[in-house]
């Protein structure tokens, strides 16, 4: 495949794909750039091919998100920025909501979440269950929402102090009182809006 420059209104088709399989369509001033498929998977290495002649052509390919292709649930936050909406509820369903940063997740499709000895903190107590929602950011409603369980609770400082909020000073977050990381088990995942495949795997 070779880089065609044509241009079509505010935007150029630079490249191809072999029978038209994929077509990338970029902004002259390198602002804008898309890559798009008949199918719903892209061939690895023809992906990265298509990636490296764009990086050679000065387009930002770092900031490319994959859409319609399945992804584990560490490579979706990992990929995402925008806000956490925690939900819980007491043994008597007396419910709290709080806005929290991204999870952790780890290997097994497990997530973490660091917290303080506040009310959501104190229904998971009693009520091990509780749903987190993300929404990205950007314009229009995307993310999704994973319903959970929690698993056990430890003090992993190390990991605490990864994931804490890095605009406190140690003398605020000590004052704030102990964390605490709690662990969850994703139960299932769905979009934001709605049902259907988000088409990401827990694991």
């Amino acid at each position: 495949m070779s880089f065609f420059w044509f241009f079509v209104g505010d935007y150029w088709i630079i490249d191809l794909g072999k029978d038209y399989k994929h077509a990338v369509i970029g902004h002259p001033k390198r602002t804008y750039l898309w890559i798009l498929g008949r199918t719903k998977e892209m061939d690895a290495a023809v992906y990265e091919g298509t990636l490296s002649r764009l990086q050679d052509e000065q387009y930002d390919t770092s900031k490319l998100i994959r859409t319609g292709v399945d992804m584990k649930l560490k490579e979706y936050f990992e990929s995402r920025e925008g806000k956490g909406i925690f939900s819980s509820a007491n043994s008597d369903g007396m419910v709290t909501s709080a806005i929290y940063s991204k999870p952790h997740v780890f290997d097994d499709g497990t997530i973490a979440l660091v917290m303080r000895k506040r009310l959501t903190y104190e229904n998971l107590k009693t009520n091990p269950y509780a749903s987190y929602m993300f929404i990205e950011e950007g314009h229009g409603y995307k993310g999704i929402r994973l319903f959970l369980k929690k698993i056990k609770e430890d003090t992993d400082s190390e990991l605490i102090d990864k994931m804490k909020r890095q605009y406190l000073t140690p003398q605020e977050d000590k004052a704030k009182g102990p964390k605490f990381l709690m662990h969850f088990r994703v139960d299932t995942i769905l979009p934001l809006i709605g049902e259907g495949d988000t088409g990401i795997e827990i694991k």
